[in-house]
């Protein structure tokens, strides 16, 4: 379940004016962080109202963060991860209680409805298409050259968004024997190196770097023009 989460200062409906539509007093970083997260919340409320009762000690709690006089030291920060982390609970509580009641195939006569209202449309989760959600993908772009061209794709998951990108390249690059697309791996995830495979020799070609060592100098190898790194 994906949702987009747009800033704003405007307070919602129904919802007196808090302290999180108050500018902030300070420009340091976890004020800017505990604003930001605020305005989740905020978000969060208008698209879903019925949360209002669960969120509110929430929202208590991160007011009470922002109306110390600074947000500087460890202490602040740990407030700060452990608050964005009860939020992320009940979210995701909130997602799972509309599916949880149903079979992944339900039963004849049984509509599942989407945490919005609205019913879901498709007939297995492998038939949902995000288009929506590359559509919105067109409004992140920042900074790109008036040169390049370029669109979004979702992918399931990175071993997906790989491969996807892979054969994109070797389209639009058009690798021949002597100038192949060559790639350097620094990882060791046995999926990746598995589905690096599958890509035709002489076309492409891939190194693994063993050590930083190693690839330090897959960088500075001419010859090298992707790199490829697994955390």
């Amino acid at each position: 379940m994906a949702i987009q989460f747009h800033t704003g200062n405007a307070p919602l409906p129904n919802h007196p004016r808090s302290h999180f539509d108050q500018e902030p007093q300070s420009p340091t970083p976890l004020r800017e962080e505990a604003q930001r997260l605020a305005s989740i919340v905020e978000n969060m409320l208008r698209g879903v109202p019925q949360m209002a009762a669960t969120l509110q000690p929430f929202r208590e709690q991160l007011a009470g963060l922002l109306e110390q006089e600074s947000l500087t030291d460890h202490a602040d920060e740990e407030a700060l991860d452990q608050l964005s982390q009860v939020l992320r609970r009940l979210w995701m509580q909130n997602a799972h209680h509309h599916g949880d009641a149903h079979l992944k195939s339900p039963a004849d006569g049984v509509t599942k409805r989407l945490p919005l209202g609205s019913r879901a449309t498709f007939s297995y989760e492998r038939c949902l298409y995000p288009n929506h959600l590359e559509a919105r993908g067109k409004t992140y772009r920042r900074n790109r050259h008036p040169a390049w061209t370029g669109s979004h794709l979702v992918t399931r998951c990175g071993m997906a968004a790989i491969i996807a990108l892979l054969h994109a390249l070797m389209r639009t690059v058009k690798p021949t024997p002597k100038r192949p697309l060559s790639l350097a791996m620094f990882g060791g995830y046995y999926e990746t190196k598995r589905a690096l495979r599958l890509f035709p020799v002489p076309l492409f070609f891939s190194r693994q770097s063993g050590s930083q060592s190693a690839l330090l100098k897959s960088i500075a190898d001419p010859s090298i023009n992707l790199l490829l790194i697994e955390p």
